[in-house]
């Protein structure tokens, strides 16, 4: 007897909140027009690259980008030559800065690469300053001890 024996009524239909597939669909399955989209594509894949190529050896700049984009991605980030001078004081930062506000308007590096760069320079700014305050207070401290122990 199949188990979905007494779920229909009378009339042929399903009760209400009964489902005829209670585990619905297989995951993974695929409709007919996709498996048909596949095989075509499967047969024609190679003539289709082919003719791309064609095109592009021909001159149509469309499909030499859309050959481009798709073996040779644009790079993300690039190595920048620029030369900052190594920052030891506030007054290098001061002159990093500048070099880098420099090389974006004569456009040697790319705003978005200035603002990496300037990013870059005020975290060790800050790393700086922590470096500079925490002398500082062990300068105040060795004071305060050497005031008590006289």
């Amino acid at each position: 007897m199949p188990d979905n024996t007494g779920l229909k009524q009378d009339s042929g239909k399903f009760r209400k909140g009964v489902s005829g597939n209670p585990n619905g669909r297989p995951k993974g399955s695929k409709n007919k027009s996709t498996l048909a989209a596949e095989q075509f594509l499967e047969a024609s894949l190679v003539g289709i690259c082919q003719r791309i190529e064609d095109e592009a050896l021909d001159g149509n700049m469309q499909a030499a980008k859309m050959i481009l984009e798709r073996f040779v991605p644009p790079r993300k980030d690039r190595p920048i030559q620029l030369d900052i001078p190594v920052i030891k004081t506030y007054q290098d930062i001061l002159t990093a800065s500048q070099l880098i506000l420099s090389a974006v308007f004569k456009g040697e590096i790319s705003p978005s690469e200035g603002e990496s760069l300037s990013r870059a320079i005020e975290s060790y700014s800050k790393a700086l300053e922590a470096c500079d305050i925490e002398l500082r207070l062990q300068s105040l401290e060795d004071i305060v001890r050497a005031g008590e122990l006289k």
